[in-house]
């Protein structure tokens, strides 16, 4: 498909197929900068979560420094939606770099902005360090969803840890006449 069409194509919101498809290939058209200004809109804009997400996946493909800096400086907007939508998309994107950015937004004014960083935090690469901002949470007296959303941030985080753990873990091994032997064996 040709860049046109890609464009073309995104912005036809009777075919949430045809849009997805656009934003996955737009990855692939290199050094156009209505391309990636698409794509940004289409990261703060989208009504749909699935096209939010393969817009922030490509944004990551074609500018991934200057998507993450678009993101966190989102993350300072004067509107709560900006700032709702710049921790959805830091969430989507996973990067420990912005934990710092990511934390800040437990303290906003905001609840739903407050909530998208909660959410955010247990999509982190590097998160372990962020559960004891997210038990504060919990333990404080924040709204109910917020605390819902900091509840599973927290389980996701653990969730993840433990399968990383597993794959750290040598295999139990058991004596059989005299030799050890893995217990796949």
């Amino acid at each position: 498909m040709t860049p046109k069409q890609l464009k073309n194509n995104i912005f036809n919101s009777n075919h949430r197929d045809s849009q997805h498809q656009a934003a996955y290939q737009m990855r692939y058209v290199k050094n156009d900068p209505e391309i990636i200004n698409i794509l940004f809109c289409a990261c703060y804009e989208a009504t749909d979560s699935k096209l939010q997400r393969i817009a922030v996946e490509s944004l990551n493909i074609l500018n991934p420094k200057g998507m993450l800096k678009a993101f966190i400086s989102s993350t300072y907007h004067r509107s709560a939606n900006k700032r709702k939508r710049a921790y959805m998309n830091l969430g989507i994107l996973g990067s420990s770099k912005a934990t710092k950015e990511i934390i800040k937004g437990f303290s906003d004014s905001d609840i739903s902005v407050r909530e998208a960083a909660v959410i955010a935090a247990g999509k982190l690469a590097a998160a372990p360090q962020i559960i004891v901002h997210l038990n504060k949470l919990i333990r404080g007296f924040e709204p109910e969803q917020v605390k819902k959303a900091a509840i599973r941030s927290v389980k996701s985080i653990q969730n993840r840890l433990d399968k990383q753990m597993d794959r750290f873990i040598p295999p139990v091994k058991k004596r059989t006449k005299g030799n050890y032997v893995p217990t796949a064996f």
